[in-house]
């Protein structure tokens, strides 16, 4: 019975770490749509410098972003020697933040939504240390 009362614990404790971490990347997630218009812009910039190859890619934004980065970027893609010719998706991204790059047929997801989900795993390695020592 103790054994049994034992694991009954361990498995509520889990269940209410995790359910911690899930609101956690919730908390991020709406974090990252609703921070300051200037520090967003910064950050998504940042992202989509870092993941144009050459310069002349299509961009997917969100409704709420579409016109808000990509004269901008082409800018800073020309200052870094690339070609600064991206242009923007005639059709707007069905997403909260982030973007997704096309360059023919090859489709690159940096939604919000996409990026916290494919770093799930490290990401609550790293909540778990800080969260729960």
């Amino acid at each position: 019975m103790l054994a049994i009362a034992e694991l009954e614990g361990r498995k509520k404790r889990l269940q209410a770490k995790q359910e911690v971490l899930e609101e956690v990347f919730e908390k991020t997630l709406a974090s990252l749509n609703t921070m300051p218009a200037k520090q967003y812009e910064q950050i998504l910039s940042d992202m989509i410098i870092n993941v144009v190859t050459t310069g002349m890619e299509e961009i997917v934004l969100a409704k709420k972003d579409r016109e808000l980065l990509v004269n901008n970027i082409n800018q800073r893609l020309v200052g870094a020697g690339r070609t600064g010719s991206l242009k923007l998706s005639a059709e707007a991204g069905d997403f909260n933040g982030g973007f997704i790059l096309k360059s023919g047929d090859v489709e690159i997801n940096q939604s919000f939504d996409t990026v916290l989900r494919m770093q799930h795993d490290e990401l609550e390695t790293l909540a778990i240390k800080v969260l729960f020592g």
